[in-house]
């Protein structure tokens, strides 16, 4: 398979399980199954793509462009191909003690997601995607929100780009004051989005993710 199509496959895997296992709530004993095969296949998807990262390649996908300069991507680095392998084996975890279901399924989702995000528009939807929309929660999602808007603001107003490769949030010319000025704007926005009420750990991970991601690109560093 080429590399596009094994993104589209660890994208299309826990959506298609979670389908499954909300069908299938009525045969309890088919839930782990389906659950399994979604696990087990996601993780042979990722570990397909391995190799291809480890050599040097960087396997991408880009999705669809809502309107001019916001792209909705994936792009596969050695940082994500960590995190999309540890969305499998947890999953995998959970579908073996007949724990998984259709919420697991989406966790390992929005996992994934962020593990290919090749930007910080499709980081923030993984976000979106495992905060959820609760009243409860929309303070939280907007404080968050506010703060990144300005981050993302900052970058484009230094003339970078929103995409997570070296110089891409700020160009090589941009002072270390601005960087770290810029770093410490993104953490803060993630870090609301990370402690934000009833956290779970498919949250945590993502939010510790997403600093060392954007961290890296700031800091000019080749994951």
């Amino acid at each position: 398979m080429t590399s596009a199509q094994l993104i589209v496959a660890a994208l299309a895997l826990p959506l298609a399980a979670a389908l499954a296992a909300a069908f299938a709530r009525r045969a309890g004993r088919a839930r782990p199954a389906l659950s399994i095969a979604g696990a087990a296949l996601l993780a042979a998807a990722v570990l397909a793509l391995a190799p291809r990262v480890w050599a040097g390649g960087v396997p991408q996908l880009f999705l669809l462009e809502p309107w001019p300069g916001l792209v909705i991507g994936m792009r596969l680095d050695r940082l994500g191909l960590a995190l999309a392998l540890v969305a499998a084996a947890a999953w995998l975890w959970r579908a073996v003690r007949a724990a998984a279901g259709p919420r697991e399924a989406l966790q390992a989702f929005a996992l994934v997601v962020a593990a290919f995000a090749a930007n910080v528009p499709t980081l923030v939807l993984s976000a979106v995607l495992l905060t959820g929309v609760r009243p409860a929660r929309r303070a939280w999602l907007l404080a968050a929100g506010l703060v990144l808007a300005g981050a993302i603001a900052a970058s484009l107003a230094l003339g970078g780009s929103l995409e997570f490769f070296p110089g891409g949030l700020a160009p090589e010319a941009t002072s270390l004051a601005w960087r770290a000025a810029l770093g410490v704007a993104y953490a803060a926005g993630i870090a609301v989005w990370g402690v934000a009420p009833r956290i779970a750990w498919p949250r945590a991970a993502a939010a510790a993710y997403a600093v060392l991601k954007i961290g890296a690109s700031l800091a000019g560093l080749h994951l």
